[in-house]
Parts: C-alpha cells; sequence; structure tokens
C-alpha cells in the first residue's frame, strides 16, 4: 500500500521493529523456517552425505545459507572449489554443522 506521495505506507514500521526484540525474534524464526523448508525440499538428499569433509547437517547447511544465501548454497553444494574460495561460507558451515 501507498501513500498519496508513493512511499511505502505499510503496516511494517523499521523503529517499531529496532526496538522490539520479540518482534526481531519472531523474524529471525520466521526466517530460519523458511529457509530449513527450502533446504529440505531442495537439498534434503545432501543431508548426510559429507561436505567439507563432514557429514552435512540441516543447521550446517543453514550456515551456509545464512553466509551466502540460498543461491550461494547451491553453487557451494554443487561446486567443490566454491569450498575453498569461499572460506569464510566454508568456516560457517564447519561451525554449524551437527549442532542439530
Amino acid at each position: 500500500k501507498r501513500d498519496d506521495a508513493g512511499r511505502w505506507a505499510g503496516q511494517f514500521r523499521v523503529r517499531r521493529w529496532l526496538s522490539d526484540s520479540k518482534l526481531q525474534d519472531a523474524t529471525l524464526r520466521g526466517e530460519v523456517r523458511q529457509t530449513a523448508k527450502i533446504i529440505r525440499s531442495r537439498y534434503g538428499e545432501r543431508i548426510g552425505q559429507a561436505h567439507a569433509g563432514h557429514p552435512a547437517t540441516l543447521s550446517g547447511l543453514l550456515g551456509v545459507a545464512h553466509a551466502s544465501g540460498v543461491k550461494g548454497l547451491h553453487g557451494w553444494l554443487r561446486n567443490e572449489g566454491d569450498k575453498s574460495r569461499f572460506p569464510h561460507t566454508t568456516a560457517t558451515y564447519l561451525r554449524c554443522n551437527g549442532i542439530f
């Protein structure tokens, strides 16, 4: 919805969100749930397969998606060279992998 000047006038208010930790937590939970759903549907067969020398868990793949986005996760899973080309992403995978 836009106001008369053409600016976005939706209910979402940045200041309110920034000042409300419960709203931030709810946003994060929703984002993680959505990303986990995408990972399970697109890359579920990759869970348990070795990546960067360790069997992948959902938490590890969520870490990669957090570091590089879902498109980055796609490349990281498909291209072994990405694991060395993007060391921060691989380090995030290793830190998050096995949490759950």
